[in-house]
C-alpha cells in the first residue's frame, strides 16, 4: 500500500508524482508511463535491478543471460543454480537492459510486454503485495 513511511519528507518521489499526474493529462500511451514510473520509484527507492553484473557472483560479464526476481538482477550461466525460477533473457534484452539504458529500453516496443512482465514480477519480489492494487 506505501513505499515509503508516512509524514518522512520524499521531494523527489514529490516531484514524481506531480510530473507523472501532469503527464498523465496529455498521454494516451497509458502502459509506457505505468512502466517510466516504476522504474523511476524502483531507482528513488534504491530497489532497483543489478543489471551491470551477475547478481550473485558480481562478475561483469558480457552476457548475462537470466534474470533473477529474487535476487533482484541479472545473472551468468554458471550462477543459475542459485535460483532456478531465473528467467532466460534474449540476446536483444541483454544488449538493451545495460544499465544506462534500463530506464528508456524497458518501455519501448518491442520490449514493452516483456518489461511490463520483468519489472511487476521484480516488484512483486521485492514489495510484496504492498504493491499489488497499484500494478496494472
Amino acid at each position: 500500500e506505501t513505499v515509503c513511511h508516512e509524514k518522512s519528507g520524499n521531494p523527489a518521489l514529490f516531484r514524481l508524482m506531480v510530473d507523472e499526474l501532469t503527464r498523465l493529462e496529455t498521454t494516451s500511451e497509458f502502459s509506457s508511463l505505468i512502466r517510466e514510473f516504476e522504474v523511476t520509484l524502483l531507482r528513488l527507492e534504491g530497489l532497483s535491478p543489478q543489471l551491470a553484473q551477475c547478481v550473485h557472483c558480481q562478475k561483469k560479464e558480457s552476457a548475462l543471460p537470466y534474470f533473477s526476481f529474487s535476487l533482484g538482477g541479472t545473472l551468468c550461466a554458471p550462477c543459475t543454480q542459485f535460483d532456478l525460477q531465473a528467467v532466460p533473457l534474449s540476446q536483444s534484452e541483454q544488449t538493451v537492459w545495460q544499465p544506462e539504458f534500463w530506464n528508456e529500453s524497458i518501455v519501448f516496443q518491442p520490449f514493452a510486454d516483456r518489461g511490463r512482465f520483468l519489472i511487476q514480477n521484480f516488484i512483486k519480489s521485492h514489495l510484496g503485495n504492498r504493491l499489488e492494487r497499484w500494478m496494472v
